[in-house]
């Protein structure tokens, strides 16, 4: 789900959650190799993982991880995928999103797990594996709603606007984004919300890894971006959908 140039493994990883200034006697963070291994031994089998990103700060204290499984239903969007953002110098809480891979093409976070401090590396993988087991119906009922859900262009242009000036991308990103959606549109015959969600998230890759506090000149990362972006899209209820098939 994270697009980075960094090619770190776990041995990289720091070993030890260095305290942050200021930290407490009582303070205690989740080193980032014992977060990265939990992942791991959740899942099982290195098999069953079809490929695996590591992001780190320059100074070590911020880690993004990111899973995608192989595509085991053909019936279903994509591939399962997760990313998760640990700050041991406290610059964010520890958080997770689940999502939907596209082979070839993006991945799209559809649900987000924050976490307390207390927790631990095992509570935190367990927390987020059983979210997207128990949520994957659901995240791939959604995409197949914003696939029948259509927009006029003018509406994508004000949606776009309204995500730079809002400071969840950066303006220079806004014609690739548009390029991708035309792509995608003549692909699809029709101008829909997961269209244009795919050609933002194509945009999006360019941003940064680790986003921080969402404050005047501070950018959120690749996964915040698509995230608020798709929150503001219009959608149907997955819900309301469900209740008139019965």
């Amino acid at each position: 789900m994270i697009h980075t140039e960094q090619h770190f493994t776990l041995a990289d990883l720091p070993a030890v959650a260095e305290p942050p200034e200021g930290a407490g006697k009582r303070w205690a963070g989740i080193p980032h190799r014992e977060l990265a291994r939990a992942l791991l031994a959740e899942v099982g089998k290195p098999e069953a993982i079809d490929g695996m990103a590591i992001h780190l700060s320059p100074d070590r204290g911020d880690v993004a991880i990111g899973l995608t499984y192989p595509q085991l239903l053909s019936d279903a969007v994509g591939a399962p995928c997760l990313a998760v953002f640990s700050s041991n110098a406290r610059r964010f809480s520890l958080s997770a999103y689940v999502g939907i891979s596209i082979p070839d093409d993006v991945s799209i976070p559809l649900g987000e797990c924050v976490f307390g401090s207390s927790n631990t590396a095992e509570e935190v993988a367990h927390s987020i594996f059983v979210t997207l087991n128990r949520g994957w119906g659901i995240m791939n009922r959604h995409a197949r709603l914003m696939m029948d859900t259509t927009i006029d262009y003018d509406a994508v242009c004000g949606l776009l606007v309204s995500a730079a000036e809002n400071e969840w991308i950066q303006w220079r990103n806004l014609r690739r984004i548009l390029e991708r959606f035309r792509e995608l549109s003549e692909e699809r015959g029709s101008l829909t919300t997961w269209d244009l969600l795919r050609a933002y998230a194509f945009g999006a890759r360019l941003g940064p890894v680790l986003g921080y506090k969402m404050t005047k000149g501070d950018w959120p990362g690749q996964v915040q971006s698509i995230d608020l972006f798709r929150k503001s899209l219009p959608t149907k209820s997955v819900r309301r959908k469900e209740r008139v098939r019965k």
